[in-house]
């Protein structure tokens, strides 16, 4: 009798401690969840809200601010139907911005659906051309819509809601300018925080912004020409300084996106680095000073000081 009395003695400092633990764990779960994961209170805390939409092997981007949108490359054709169900399910009526950065099929391929569907103020596209059926399409909605398709102008500053882009690239186009060194760079800014976009640019065109003098500080880095060792050169990555690389690429790609150097790259840079092939659709939620995410690379969650 007096064994088991001790028995229980011993273990009654372990169960409470056991239960504390278990306790603290589930508040702080309960506080990072209201706070950071999905929660009604984190969504509408944001003023800007920015979505790499999973298109498998290709880019889109669909951005609302104060109830404007804009939409950056619209994926390949396969994708059509998942990129327009997504826009519709985010209460999309009408584009005050589409962008094609560049006439790659994979970024352009659902663009004519999109177009066609919704009502876009301005279009702004590389003035480089392509002879494939998505372009053609492209422009045949365009002239049905008598949708005139504005070229970049460096420098060039458009609102969105509070949030504003600028035109950051490509320079002068010439004939041996590649179709991704003719990719539209924007840079989109929200209160302090910052996105860069860059379609497929490769090292060339980012010498020219790099020796432009344009701002590429940025606090999120969409990942350009989805991670493919002929872009985002370390210097350029220097330059922008990001904490966070958004790559959009397909799982078990054809052409091994991201490639190894370039995680290395962007490692090296102190960049938490987010993939679609991995996270599905990625969302970025800002106030205007900070950022938080709908997936957990390390919370999520950073104050901007940019």
């Amino acid at each position: 009798m007096q064994e088991n009395s001790y028995k229980k003695s011993a273990r009654a400092p372990w169960i409470a401690v056991i239960c504390t633990v278990l306790l603290i764990a589930l508040c702080v779960f309960a506080i990072f969840y209201q706070r950071y994961f999905n929660s009604a209170e984190a969504q509408g805390a944001a003023a800007i809200t920015v979505h790499f939409i999973d298109v498998g092997q290709g880019d889109a981007t669909l951005i609302i601010c104060d109830g404007e949108a804009m939409l950056i490359d619209a994926g390949s054709t396969s994708a059509s139907d998942a990129v327009t169900s997504y826009i519709r399910r985010q209460g999309v009526n009408s584009f005050k911005y589409v962008i094609a950065t560049h006439p790659d099929e994979d970024h352009i391929g659902s663009m004519d659906d999109v177009l066609s569907k919704w009502n876009c103020e301005t279009f702004i596209a590389s003035p480089t051309e392509n002879d494939t059926y998505s372009y053609a399409q492209i422009l045949e909605v365009c002239e049905k819509k008598s949708l005139a398709i504005t070229p970049p102008v460096l420098g060039e500053t458009y609102s969105l809601g509070r949030a504003t882009f600028t035109v950051i690239g490509p320079g002068e186009i010439t004939p041996d300018t590649s179709i991704n060194d003719s990719s539209v760079a924007v840079l989109l800014k929200c209160g302090t925080c910052s996105w860069l976009f860059a379609g497929d640019a490769g090292s060339a065109e980012e010498e020219f912004m790099l020796s432009s003098g344009a701002d590429l500080n940025c606090d999120v880095y969409k990942v350009s020409h989805h991670g493919s060792s002929s872009s985002s050169g370390e210097e350029f990555l220097s330059a922008m300084s990001p904490a966070y690389a958004v790559i959009s690429c397909g799982r078990d790609n054809d052409y091994d996106h991201p490639h190894d150097v370039t995680l290395r790259r962007l490692k090296a840079c102190g960049a938490t680095v987010l993939r679609t092939d991995e996270e599905g659709t990625i969302i970025c939620y800002s106030d205007g000073s900070a950022i938080w995410w709908n997936t957990e690379p390390e919370l999520r969650f950073q104050f901007s000081e940019k």
